[in-house]
């Protein structure tokens, strides 16, 4: 049956719910604050979010893999290349091969091996479709880093057009970059890291940026097919400034309903926040697209409920998580999932059931969505954390597909029957 379908059909089934207008709801919390209720206020009172001291998890561990990059390497002097590669295309615009920054290192444009001046240097050339050439390395899980130069990753060359090794590549960096986070010829994207422990924003060919097998077939579940899924339009956070009103503007062009930037950047925690050097928790704008899948969510929770819901706990930075007692290696470091707090037990067993039952239970991809020698698991990656007036929600997560209950859980009537 139609996702959309079965979603309008739940909303038949809750005829006794109050369905008030749609709009951004800017609530304040659940009734009553948290002293005392069974709202689980996960970051103030130590508990660890990605298990709340209640059971373990079904489809891994309880805690995610520690994710990072090295921010320190061996860089070694050398001088800006002078290669003439220009990538050019008939018809098109030519390239500018001006690297953004001094040294030779990962990222900077190359006619050859001997341009990359480091140990271990290779040129990814523009007969391998990457404009004016770029210089890379051999990795297995992180790579090295430059002062004054983009900060790398480790990719599978099969997401670029080679072949199934590790390339270490340049992040995206709006610092360097503010129009576009890359250098020209070059688009951020999000991809997997080689071990595929991780995923972070990464400047990669525009031809292969958001690569489609076409005839409508897949060869990965990511945030961008989440949103299409979810009825949003995935649209370019690089095409919006870096700021919280960019990030309303960019939430707006999905098509997010119920929740604003300032409510998903607030920090739950002022005081850790401030003691951190923070005001808002906004990352970098290659982790926007994991906010718009999720809000997506919960406007899917949030009309069905039709009560107002919570969000708070997106994006979590180290110094921040860690104040509050998050697990190091959990979903809100790597911004891939919210805290939710309803309005009522009820409330959250009708949104436990849905998730069960929709998402959790049943496949989101069918076999003949998945484009030829793709390896896709079709049911969805999430972690789930249930408690009182709580959902924990999670997508694509690094630490697997895994659920867990928080001590205040109540086993409301009908609540689904999946943990």
């Amino acid at each position: 049956m139609d996702r959309n379908v079965v979603f309008l059909v739940g909303l038949m089934a809750l005829g006794g719910c109050a369905q008030d207008e749609a709009g951004r709801q800017g609530w304040d919390g659940p009734p009553g604050g948290t002293e005392g209720s069974s709202f689980d206020p996960v970051e103030d009172d130590g508990i660890d979010d990605e298990t709340g001291g209640g059971t373990g998890g079904t489809d891994g561990s309880d805690s995610d893999p520690t994710v990072g990059d090295p921010t320190d390497g061996d860089p070694t002097d050398g001088d800006p290349t002078d290669g003439d590669p220009t990538g050019d295309t008939d018809g098109e615009e030519p390239v500018d091969c001006t690297p953004g920054w001094e040294t030779p290192w990962i990222g900077s444009p190359c006619g050859g091996d001997g341009d990359c001046s480091y140990t271990g240097g290779t040129c990814l050339l523009p007969d391998d479709g990457f404009p004016c050439g770029t210089c890379s390395l051999d990795c297995a899980t992180s790579c090295p880093d430059e002062d004054g130069a983009p900060v790398t990753y480790c990719v599978n060359g099969v997401d670029v057009g080679l072949n199934d090794a590790g390339y270490c590549l340049s992040r995206c960096d709006s610092a360097l970059f503010p129009d576009s986070a890359c250098r020209d010829g070059y688009a951020c994207d999000v991809l997997a890291r080689f071990d595929e422990t991780g995923s972070q924003g990464v400047c990669i060919p525009e031809q292969f940026d958001a690569m489609d097998p076409g005839d409508g077939l897949y060869d990965e579940i990511d945030h961008e097919y989440l949103i299409q899924m979810l009825g949003g339009d995935p649209v370019n956070a690089f095409d919006y400034g870096p700021d919280l009103d960019s990030f309303q503007m960019y939430l707006d062009a999905v098509g997010v309903q119920h929740f604003t930037a300032a409510e998903i950047s607030a920090p739950h925690n002022q005081a850790a926040a401030t003691g951190c050097g923070y005001t808002i928790l906004l990352p970098e704008r290659d982790q926007w697209e994991r906010a718009a899948a999720l809000a997506l969510f919960t406007d899917e929770l949030r009309g069905l409920v039709g009560e107002p819901i919570y969000m708070r706990n997106w994006w979590r930075p180290p110094c921040y998580n860690a104040a509050v007692g998050g697990a190091a290696g959990g979903d809100h470091p790597d911004a891939d999932a919210v805290d939710l707090d309803f309005s009522s037990a009820a409330s959250r067993a009708i949104a436990q059931k849905f998730l069960c039952e929709e998402y959790w239970n049943a496949p989101i991809i069918t076999p003949d969505q998945i484009a030829p020698g793709a390896v896709i698991d079709p049911m969805l990656n999430m972690s789930v954390g249930l408690g009182g007036l709580t959902i924990h929600l999670g997508v694509l997560s690094n630490g697997g597909r895994r659920n867990w209950f928080y001590g205040s859980y109540t086993n409301e009537p009908d609540s689904g029957n999946c943990w």
